[in-house]
């Protein structure tokens, strides 16, 4: 069962622990979220690699598939193959 995407990507970013990557990862969650700009790595000192980490990290965390939606009992809500 998937945790509340807020606890996520809080638990998230306080495993970082290069600096910059945290300050880019914390920007880049505003960002999803509709409070800031799309930050610019350069503008952190992160490395292309590492943005795209953070990005593909966060946005699994608050785009996840539909497979990862289960009820409380952790079925899944919809059969495989199935439309939403």
């Amino acid at each position: 069962m998937t945790s509340h995407p807020v606890l996520a990507s809080r638990k998230y970013i306080e495993q970082i622990r290069n600096d910059g990557k945290r300050e880019y990862a914390v920007t880049y969650l505003k960002f999803i979220r509709g409070a800031a700009l799309e930050p610019s790595r350069e503008q952190f000192g992160v490395s292309a690699m590492a943005a795209q980490a953070v990005r593909l990290d966060l946005n699994k965390i608050w785009n996840p598939s539909p497979s990862n939606f289960y009820d409380t009992n952790g079925k899944p809500l919809y059969k495989e193959g199935s439309i939403l």
